[in-house]
């Protein structure tokens, strides 16, 4: 089986403040997807900035010959951008792994300019043409499928862990206070840190594991300090060493929510669209965007029983079981 794989180099790009382990971003899922699958050959196709006609015609030419000359099974792409590079006649091989809130993601980053209304176009034009989807999450499966009646087969797959570095049990680090931890990239879309801040009882600290534009921004809180970069298995003892974690946004199915309960860590998670993931009480604990909900959130998850703690851990799914459930849903589209 052969699958070519289209990304754009911007896109890519807009994640390199970041460590490796979340640098990678959508190919991490795709590295551990496609990983030692029998028979599988992946190319990729890298295509510059979509700003006009002229580079949008100028790509869609290129794959278009790469196309020809080596005959894909499959088109796969995650940035909904790069369906503007595909011709109609290849979309019934085309697979989309739509994984995001993309126009929420990108209006917060970078605002709404060309780029934005490019996106919103890329997706419609996803959403209408690709046969094959994976889904980040049954939220966003349910969205989807409610504007798109030409998906002919798809799979619910959210982010996984890595379950040599994030599992259960105790940490080489150790911390003097209650430590509330983050890891990831410290970007517009994370800016709900700053409501964490303000909402920590007194004595508590709120440890940052990553690097990004509004660093500073989140610094200047005194309960707050940022380390920076870490190796990913640092990652992982980092997070078995903390309290608490947490996710202030609004979003289905980070990477680092995986990472958080798969150690067994109570997870405070914010917004409506985690909840098919993580049942407030249950196994996690979902906030609101308001200093009052997380300060009652973070104290509730501090004194969470063993039994959510385990609740955690079974909730999610290591890349290696994901990888499964890939290899047989392409088995079933070949």
């Amino acid at each position: 089986m052969k699958i070519l794989k289209l990304s754009e180099h911007v896109y890519t790009a807009s994640f390199s403040v970041l460590h490796p382990s979340y640098l990678e971003g959508f190919p991490q899922r795709e590295k551990f997807f496609f990983a030692d699958i029998e028979d599988l050959e992946i190319g990729w196709f890298k295509h510059s900035q979509l700003t006009d006609l002229a580079s949008i015609e100028e790509a869609k030419a290129e794959l278009n010959r790469l196309v020809k000359e080596t005959q894909p099974d499959f088109i796969f792409f995650d940035n909904p951008i790069s369906a503007l590079i595909v011709s109609d006649e290849h979309f019934a091989k085309c697979i989309f792994d739509c994984c995001d809130w993309y126009l929420e993601y990108y209006e917060c980053e970078f605002g709404k300019d060309l780029g934005y209304e490019l996106m919103k176009e890329a997706l419609q034009r996803a959403i209408g043409h690709t046969p094959y989807c994976i889904f980040q999450s049954d939220t966003i499966k349910d969205w989807y499928l409610q504007q798109d009646h030409n998906v002919k087969s798809s799979i619910v797959l959210p982010n996984g862990y890595d379950d040599k570095v994030f599992y259960p049990g105790g940490s080489s680090i150790q911390f003097s206070q209650p430590t509330v931890l983050f890891a990831g990239k410290l970007g517009k879309w994370y800016r709900g840190l700053n409501i964490v801040a303000q909402a920590l009882p007194a004595g508590w600290k709120l440890l940052l594991v990553g690097d990004g534009p509004c660093r500073e921004e989140f610094e200047k809180h005194s309960n707050v300090e940022c380390i920076g970069r870490q190796d990913l298995e640092m990652v992982g003892e980092y997070v078995r060493a903390a309290d608490v974690c947490v996710m202030p946004v609004n979003d289905c199915s980070p990477i680092a929510t995986s990472e958080y309960l798969s150690c067994g860590k109570p997870v405070v998670h914010m917004g409506d669209h985690i909840c098919w993931m993580i049942k407030d009480g249950e196994n996690g604990f979902v906030a609101q965007n308001s200093v009052e909900s997380w300060h009652a959130k973070l104290q509730e998850a501090i004194q969470a029983s063993p039994e959510v703690r385990e609740r955690a851990v079974q909730s999610a799914s290591s890349w290696h079981e994901l990888q499964g459930k890939m290899k047989t849903w392409l088995g079933g589209l070949a």
